[in-house]
């Protein structure tokens, strides 16, 4: 009986554990519920359905920089070059 009780005791804790995450700060969570889209976990603590739920990927929010460059011909009386920079 002691045995039945301390197995219940540990799938208890596994599931305990796997019920709960933490999506970091300037980053979120996407989760599925069986393979399909369920919703978008913010930053913080998360509860999810162990073996139903799943996260499928985790998305940083931060800025990154992008530099761009672009050379376009104008038609003017001179024929120049422009240079372009921008930043996504």
């Amino acid at each position: 009986m002691i045995e039945f009780s301390f197995v219940l005791l540990l799938i208890f804790l596994i599931l305990l554990f796997n019920a709960f995450f933490i999506v970091q700060q300037q980053s979120c969570a996407i989760i599925e519920r069986l393979g399909k889209f369920h919703r978008i976990a913010r930053p913080g603590l998360g509860v999810l359905i162990p073996f139903i739920d799943h996260i499928f990927t985790r998305l940083s929010l931060r800025i990154s920089q992008l530099n761009v460059s672009v050379e376009t011909k104008t038609i003017r009386k001179c024929c120049g070059f422009c240079s372009i920079s921008g930043i996504e």
